[in-house]
């Protein structure tokens, strides 16, 4: 495959593959829910790449995956069965302020930029759900700067954070570098670093 080829797939690739290499660390088992809160990108891929986590993740028997937020388009659940596996995938639009996180067992942030100056705001009812629930949680950025801006903003909102997995650059994160508009010298990509914390 060209180079070119392998960053396109590892664009769609990253956010399934990103949470099958954090399934162990989310203490997901065979049966499982998985909220992605504030979905963006991730919520509009096909469910063909999301069934790549039937594949990845061997524990799989029956997982849920709910992206919910107010970008998403609505869509009813989409069962996909491979053997005795299965993986039912659904979109929910909601305000993050009503992120209903009961019938999860973790949660999912890719690239929200919680700590960003012009969206740390309009995530906290989000991340005060969140932490009600006290679900885990994974939680990606664009780059190392994005992740530790991340990292800061919630530090200094719920006080130190026990790490199930600490921040480190992702394996799984796509190919595809994007440089900031706002900042030349800041290269981004989907997924860059990714950290899991017991909860908030």
């Amino acid at each position: 495959q060209a180079p070119e080829a392998r960053a396109l797939l590892s664009q769609a690739l990253t956010y399934p593959l990103s949470l099958a290499a954090h399934a162990t660390t989310l203490n997901l088992g065979s049966e499982a829910s998985v909220t992605i809160v504030g979905a963006r990108a991730e919520a509009a891929l096909s469910t063909a790449w999301w069934a790549e986590l039937i594949e990845a993740v061997d524990s799989v028997h029956d997982w849920t995956l709910t992206f919910v937020g107010p970008e998403v388009k609505p869509a009813r659940p989409t069962p996909i069965q491979r053997g005795t596996k299965s993986l039912a995938v659904k979109a929910e639009r909601r305000d993050l302020a009503k992120a209903d996180l009961d019938e999860a067992d973790a949660v999912v942030l890719f690239n929200p930029g919680v700590g960003h100056p012009n969206l740390a705001e309009g995530w906290v009812p989000a991340l005060e759900a969140i932490k009600a629930s006290g679900r885990p949680l994974l939680v990606t950025g664009h780059s190392e700067m994005d992740s530790r801006r991340d990292l800061t903003a919630l530090e200094a909102r719920y006080g130190a954070l026990r790490f199930a997995a600490p921040p480190c650059q992702n394996p799984f994160r796509s190919r595809v570098v994007i440089v900031d508009p706002a900042d030349a010298t800041h290269m981004t990509s989907a997924n860059a670093w990714a950290f899991v914390v017991e909860g908030l």
